[in-house]
């Protein structure tokens, strides 16, 4: 784009016009690929050739109608990354239990990538038929510079998300259609509570539900219905109880009791504790010394629940 119109290189259009064809959806594989594990290289993926694919077909017999594919495409992805960040949680089963808020921010931060992208070239095509692109270089130079620290902060934040245990080849056991959820969110308690799966940096719900035997939605389901949360609160909370165990009996430093739980980042840690708790972790302490019990506000999702919906 700056060698077209800061040096006015009009020959780089054709790569300019394939390479805005090919991003949103080679963007959407590996967003899809990182939260779900599924392949990238997939015979499924196949439609997603089709920006690209008919970008080059416009070049030969309708030039004029690049613009509207590629805005139609930017758009398309757009709201696409703006359905899977406001998914539940079985669209994240790849995605680290700590790194899912990251995750859901990365890709919401993209779906407002590429609409506004849409916007800047909605605007330049009318710029163009008003006043003959007047303004043209100026509105793409804004819109790239807006795009690219949108797309670092989106990948940045989606590095944190990524899971480091690799995915079951396996196929999910079949479980009955109407699984008592309160059993369910048992069975996912005593898992977390009797096992050092939940000190796992990499805990990510697919995981979960393979030790448990279930599918990935049943736990989700079960866990959103009965505790009133999701799977990354629920998770995090088992570990902010861990947390504040070891900071009332023991006297190890919050950073040390920040690993010692299965956090990995004192900022994540330290949201979910005040999320928690309402104290950040050195008040909290403060407050067990002076006889207080501080504990008392804390959602024990380890030993306690809420039903909502399910059955006694």
């Amino acid at each position: 784009m700056s060698l077209r119109w800061d040096f006015g290189l009009t020959q780089f259009r054709v790569v300019q016009a394939l390479v805005a064809a090919v991003l949103p959806g080679t963007t959407w594989l590996v967003f899809q690929a990182a939260v779900s594990g599924r392949a990238f290289a997939s015979s499924a993926n196949l439609p997603h050739a089709a920006p690209p694919v008919l970008v080059g077909l416009a070049m030969f017999a309708l030039p004029e109608s690049i613009d509207v594919i590629l805005i139609v495409s930017f758009i398309l992805y757009g709201v696409l990354f703006l359905r899977l960040a406001r998914s539940g949680d079985a669209s994240f089963d790849q995605t680290a239990i700590e790194g899912m808020f990251a995750m859901r921010r990365a890709i919401g931060l993209l779906a407002f990538t590429l609409l506004s992208s849409a916007t800047v070239d909605i605007l330049v095509f009318l710029d163009f038929l008003r006043v003959g692109g007047l303004h043209a270089a100026q509105l793409i130079g804004m819109g790239n510079l807006i795009w690219l620290l949108a797309l670092g902060v989106a990948v940045g934040l989606g590095s944190n998300g990524l899971s480091t245990s690799r995915r079951e080849a396996e196929p999910y056991p079949n479980a009955p259609t109407h699984e008592d959820d309160c059993e369910v969110a048992d069975a996912i308690g005593k898992l977390m509570t009797e096992t050092p799966l939940v000190k796992d940096p990499g805990l990510n719900l697919s995981r979960i539900a393979r030790r448990a035997g279930l599918p990935v939605r049943t736990v989700s389901n079960a866990i959103n219905r009965v505790h009133g949360c999701n799977v990354s609160q629920y998770i995090n909370g088992i570990r902010i109880e861990r947390a504040c165990d070891l900071l009332r009996k023991t006297d190890l430093s919050i950073t040390e009791s920040i690993y010692a739980s299965g956090f990995q980042t004192k900022s994540n840690f330290n949201r979910e504790f005040r999320r928690v708790t309402g104290l950040t972790p050195s008040e909290w302490r403060k407050s067990t010394t002076r006889g207080k019990a501080p504990d008392s506000g804390i959602r024990m999702f380890s030993g306690q629940r809420r039903r909502k919906g399910g059955r006694d």
